[in-house]
This record gives structure tokens, C-alpha cells and sequence, in this order.
């Protein structure tokens, strides 16, 4: 979905990290660390929200923002677009509602952001402890330390042996 707001991106941000108890310091510190850059990196929320920094239009005045941010999850694929109307926009991000949105960075800028993030959602995955396989998270560990295990049909299994170690009964 996208959404117009009547306050600012920076405050959005710090009342979505309030809501998801992150320290946005923490998180941007350790994107940085794991990208090797310091200007807007991806921050993750939490498994279902990373969002994802673009240049979407021009400051208007000092330190009138120019960014946007793209929740990972809904973004679809980017095409490199001619100068539309205002003659600005150089990259459309599609999203998987079927929604466009025009950035003002070159489509390669705007590949490298999404594995810039796709490679912070797989630290964000690891530190919390998930094992992602085929599109969603089928292990976790129970209360009594054994791993839960869920299929397709969303049934649990309980076991003993650690995930990497079970085969996908597909």
C-alpha cells in the first residue's frame, strides 16, 4: 500500500520502531556495519517489515526530505522507466499489489538497495534465530528447547534433532 502522511517520514519511522521496541540507532548501526556504508541503510522492524530507503522526489527547502521508504515484502520487480511528465523519474518500483512508485535513483542504484536489504533481512533472520527454507519459516525452538516444525499444512512436529539435520519430505 502506499501511503501520503501528514507528518514527517522521520517521525513515522521513530513511532514504527516505538511500536516494534527496535532502537532505529541500534538497527541503523548494525545495517551500516553489515554494508559497509553509513547513508540511509534498510531498517528492519521485524520478519514482515524491512523497509527499504529510495530517493523519490527533490527537497523543496534545506532539509526537506527526498526520501521514501519500500517495505521489502511488497516490492515486485523494478523497470527502468523513461523520463515521465515532470521529467524526473528514472526507476518505477512495482509492488505486488500491483501499485507502481517513481525513484529518482537509476534502476542499478535501486538493485543494489534491495540486496543491500535482502542481505540485512538475512542477518535479521539469523540473529532471531529462524531458519528460512521455501519461503517461509518452518523451524523455531519450543519452551522445552525441542525444534517445532511446521509443513505446508501448518502441522507441528516436535523433534530432537536439529533442522539442518532433517530432510524436506517433499
Amino acid at each position: 500500500m502506499v501511503y501520503e502522511l501528514d507528518q514527517s517520514l522521520r517521525s513515522m519511522v521513530k513511532k514504527i520502531a516505538c511500536y516494534y521496541s527496535v532502537d532505529l540507532k541500534a538497527a541503523r548501526k548494525k545495517s551500516n556495519a553489515i554494508l559497509g556504508r553509513s547513508l540511509n541503510p534498510p531498517l528492519p522492524f521485524s520478519l514482515k517489515l524491512l523497509l527499504v530507503p529510495f530517493k523519490m522526489r527533490c527537497p523543496r527547502f534545506p532539509k526537506d526530505g527526498a526520501i521514501g521508504y519500500i517495505n521489502l515484502i511488497d516490492y515486485a520487480e523494478l523497470v527502468p522507466s523513461k523520463l515521465n511528465e515532470d521529467g524526473l523519474h528514472r526507476t518505477l518500483i512495482h509492488l505486488k499489489n500491483g501499485q507502481s512508485l517513481g525513484s529518482l535513483n537509476v534502476p542499478s542504484t535501486c538493485r543494489q538497495y534491495i540486496k543491500d536489504a535482502r542481505l540485512v533481512k538475512a542477518d535479521f533472520l539469523k540473529v532471531q534465530g529462524h531458519q528460512k527454507r521455501d519461503g517461509f519459516e518452518p523451524f523455531t525452538r519450543g519452551k522445552d528447547g525441542k525444534w517445532l516444525r511446521f509443513d505446508k499444512r501448518m502441522i507441528i512436529y516436535l523433534t530432537d534433532n536439529d533442522p539442518d539435520d532433517l530432510a524436506d519430505d517433499e
